[in-house]
């Protein structure tokens, strides 16, 4: 419980910044700013909401985990402006985004077939290949999202306005790099998950405990999702 309220502690520490954050970016007219420390507020917002809605149960190692990540993006990143300040911010967390979201790809295996054997069943090259799909089309996804937010809102989320620049030139080609760049930062943190899937299920859960840790606390605090369960 203790480290529960922690968790929840953190996570109203990082929105009353975001907060302030909002205010002093907004006297500044900096609508930039305002918009990722919105995003920020709203992302840690999302799992106490996802739980009630979706009426599903996310272990705390999860909460940590999305925590830590949106606060080293959405704050640290795009807030305090850590992805010019900081070399290989932006490598780093495309990376982690993508193994994040790898993890929760290979979870959905077992939710969509309502069955917390399913590894016994599936083909691990068909998981992997799932796994590792799944992410990369949601970054692909992301920076169509990217895009339309700088023709819409005349923002700079795929960094085509070179940092320092004061004529904000919208430099396509430097654009097109960064997203591509950060498709390829994705694709290796997919295939990363994806490898280790791979392995897990190939020896029948022997090898690499931390997939059978990740599924199985899931599993034990969702037993209302799998039909074997209940």
């Amino acid at each position: 419980m203790k480290q529960s309220r922690m968790e929840i502690y953190l996570r109203y520490l990082v929105i009353i910044l975001s907060v302030v954050a909002v205010v002093q970016s907004s006297l500044k007219s900096d609508w930039v700013s305002v918009a990722s420390a919105g995003l920020t507020i709203l992302f840690l917002l999302l799992p106490p909401l996802l739980e009630k809605l979706l009426k599903i149960k996310l272990p705390l190692s999860f909460r940590w985990i999305y925590l830590g990540f949106i606060f080293a993006s959405m704050y640290l990143g795009e807030t305090l402006s850590f992805f010019y300040r900081i070399m290989f911010w932006d490598v780093i967390l495309h990376t982690a985004s993508a193994m994040m979201l790898a993890n929760i790809a290979f979870l959905l295996l077992y939710v969509l077939n309502r069955n917390s054997k399913i590894d016994r069943l599936l083909s691990p090259l068909c998981a992997a290949i799932f796994v590792f799909s799944a992410p990369v089309a949601l970054g692909a996804v992301w920076e169509l999202f990217e895009y339309a937010a700088d023709l819409i809102f005349g923002v700079n989320m795929i960094k085509a306005i070179a940092p320092g620049d004061a004529s904000r030139f919208y430099n396509y080609k430097l654009g097109f790099l960064n997203s591509l760049h950060d498709l390829l930062m994705d694709a290796i943190g997919a295939l990363i998950i994806a490898l280790a899937v791979y392995m897990h299920m190939k020896s029948g859960g022997r090898k690499l405990r931390l997939m059978a840790y990740l599924k199985d606390s899931f599993i034990d605090s969702n037993p209302n999702l799998f039909a074997d369960k209940t």
